[in-house]
């Protein structure tokens, strides 16, 4: 059995297309029943968990067809042919073929009609590079799956253990603390999306990034907790290895200095002093630093406070929280319990839903349902006030659920 799945690669991050089926683009004398099309998710899952899946598929022949003139997918391409047993893995583009057999299942002039066109932005390239130096990272990415590694010198790429890359996921960057022009070719053989320290015009790290002590850090905390706000004309785009400094777990990212390989960009947590380690001694090495720290809600939520601050630069701004006092006194959560984010401007109230990104102008009444939720004190609320009754709080949350 033949496995096919359809992809676009759009500035070296691979994704599924759900727009076009894959027979638009197959042959017409292409014997469909000897194909088993499917999509994956490249995001969350490593080259070890491909490998498994075609392997339990049963697939001898696993084809990515691209409706993209693809640069990373070759690659892609080549390194799992280099650790596969069971099955071959092929690629058809827009601009190349790997293999003329598999070249046969594809009529050209359909997929050169569903070509999609490279989105040029580097707002993803940038947002995972936040993600590399921060540590903070969504909580859909597993442990066990790296998504970042972070180089001090290019030349060590190729020193790093097989099984590392393996367990990357399979949209992974890399991150090289030098400039393109001492290392142009060192990226031959990397699967991974590679980006030097002057790749991006929109990511200057000392503009992006802030570095505080833990003392500064939790005086922060103890500032919003008492009163909401956030002073964003202080502040950067990150702080630096927020998540290990407070232990959140959150981080997927390994950094490999001269020195040796680390966890953490300020060198605070170091694995090996050879970085010719394998995946499964790094992970034992990584369970001897785990600290438990108490779970905090806002931990997770601070980052997020921070880029809208900085985002609306309003110097009346404060945000209503369960971890600040408004109407009703702080609360202590072990986790943030709402997708929902409300803040108080210079111009109103407004509410920002974390999944879409999407922000909506709201009423007062709106925020004191919220708060009183956010709190578990409901029924204080329509005490305080008698046009919020147990209808009106019902209507609220049905409309924040179908956002």
């Amino acid at each position: 059995m033949i496995g096919m799945t359809l992809v676009e690669e759009s500035n070296y991050v691979l994704r599924s297309v759900n727009d076009v089926k894959l027979s638009d683009v197959l042959s017409n004398d292409c014997l469909s029943e000897e194909l088993s099309f499917d999509t994956y998710d490249y995001d969350t899952n490593s080259f070890i968990d491909l490998m498994e899946y075609t392997e339990f598929q049963d697939y001898t022949d696993y084809v990515f067809v691209s409706l993209s003139k693809s640069v990373r997918l070759p690659k892609i391409i080549d390194f799992l042919n280099k650790f596969s047993e069971s099955t071959r893995f092929h690629f058809v583009s827009i601009n190349e073929v790997s293999d003329e057999a598999i070249e046969e299942l594809i009529d050209r002039k359909k997929l050169a009609s569903k070509e999609k066109a490279d989105d040029h932005s580097e707002v993803i390239l940038k947002n995972g590079l936040m993600a590399l130096f921060t540590g903070v990272y969504p909580r859909i990415f597993r442990k066990n799956i790296i998504k970042h590694l972070y180089f001090e010198h290019g030349k060590d790429l190729v020193s790093i253990h097989p099984s590392v890359y393996l367990n990357c996921a399979i949209n992974h960057g890399v991150y090289i603390e030098e400039s393109q022009s001492v290392g142009h070719s060192i990226d031959r053989n990397i699967p991974g999306i590679v980006v030097f320290k002057d790749s991006l015009k929109t990511f200057m790290k000392n503009e992006e990034l802030e570095e505080v002590s833990e003392e500064i850090l939790f005086q922060q905390f103890d500032a919003f907790d008492q009163t909401g706000r956030i002073a964003w004309q202080e502040r950067k785009n990150g702080i630096i290895d927020y998540s290990d400094m407070l232990s959140l777990g959150l981080s997927r990212r390994l950094f490999v200095f001269e020195d040796g390989i680390y966890l953490d960009y300020r060198r605070t947590k170091k694995l090996f002093s050879d970085i010719n380690r394998s995946f499964s001694e790094i992970e034992i090495a990584k369970s001897g630093l785990d600290q438990k720290q108490e779970k905090n809600g806002l931990y997770e939520v601070f980052p997020l406070l921070i880029s809208l601050s900085l985002s609306l630069k309003d110097d009346t701004l404060f945000f209503i929280t369960p971890f600040n006092a408004h109407q009703f006194e702080a609360i202590y959560l072990e986790e943030y319990p709402s997708e929902w984010i409300v803040l108080s401007t210079s111009e109103g109230y407004l509410a920002f839903h974390i999944q879409s990104n999407r922000t909506f102008e709201v009423n007062e009444l709106f925020v004191e349902i919220f708060e009183a939720q956010i709190k578990g004190c409901t029924e204080l609320v329509k005490d305080k006030n008698s046009e919020i009754t147990d209808e009106v709080i019902e209507e609220q949350k049905e409309l924040m659920l179908s956002v």
